[in-house]
């Protein structure tokens, strides 16, 4: 709502300037110059509205099991949580913690899938695991 806020002062600041300008042009005053910017102002908010209505929609529309997915993607992966390997590690594959699949690299060697890791540290994207004994 912010944007088209913004939007809505923007339009109606540029056409003000606008109507102040052809008013000193022609040395007379313009009934629209106090309103003209409101009036353009409502227009493009009259234009946009919808958009911002149909993203709201769509966002309360999103089944409950995939703003849990998302909140999970938010949700951070900390060093010295325990996973199981989702798939072989050679030594890379992927690793399922708290919910979440991370791809990981095994300092333990190769692994077999379903093994119990902790993570140990994260190097760019990739975390670094060891198995658990």
């Amino acid at each position: 709502m912010l944007v088209l806020f913004l939007i809505y002062i923007a339009v109606g600041f540029i056409s003000t300037l606008y109507f102040v300008y052809e008013s000193d042009k022609k040395g007379e005053t313009s009934p629209f110059l106090i309103f003209g910017g409101d009036v353009w102002g409502m227009l493009a908010w009259f234009a946009l509205w919808p958009v911002f209505v149909i993203v709201a929609k769509a966002e309360l529309a999103m089944p409950t099991e995939k703003k849990k997915e998302v909140q999970q993607a938010k949700k951070k992966t900390t060093i010295g949580e325990r996973g199981v390997t989702e798939t072989q590690m050679l030594p890379a594959g992927k690793v399922k913690v708290n919910g979440q699949v991370i791809d990981a690299y095994s300092l333990s060697g190769a692994l077999e899938s379903g093994e119990q890791v902790e993570i140990v540290s994260k190097e760019m994207s990739h975390y670094k695991v060891k198995r658990v004994k």
